[in-house]
């Protein structure tokens, strides 16, 4: 996994250009082992999350049961997301730190 005391590599990290996950239906998706979602993207309608984990739930507001508007995207980092619907949503990964 990169180090990332590199600001290249950090920015890279927090823009979630470490890949992708499609999210949709109503089963929790989860992020590959040592990965977080780091950004949640609607594509295709707007997305109603209906469960979302976040990794530190001190630090970044809670989205449940929330709707995120199509081309919408909000930033945070999470460990797992559902869906309520079989709406699209991308969520984007970073390296957990």
């Amino acid at each position: 996994m990169a180090r990332l005391t590199n600001t290249g590599t950090y920015n890279n990290a927090v823009l979630g250009q470490y890949g992708s996950k499609l999210i949709s239906g109503t089963s929790p998706v989860t992020p590959p082992t040592g990965y977080v979602f780091v950004a949640l993207q609607a594509i295709e309608a707007d997305f109603v999350v209906d469960a979302a984990v976040r990794q530190n739930s001190t630090d970044f507001a809670d989205i449940a049961l929330r709707t995120i508007a199509k081309g919408q995207t909000v930033y945070g980092r999470w460990t797992s997301i559902t869906g309520t619907s079989g709406d699209y949503a991308i969520a984007y990964l970073a390296p957990e730190v």
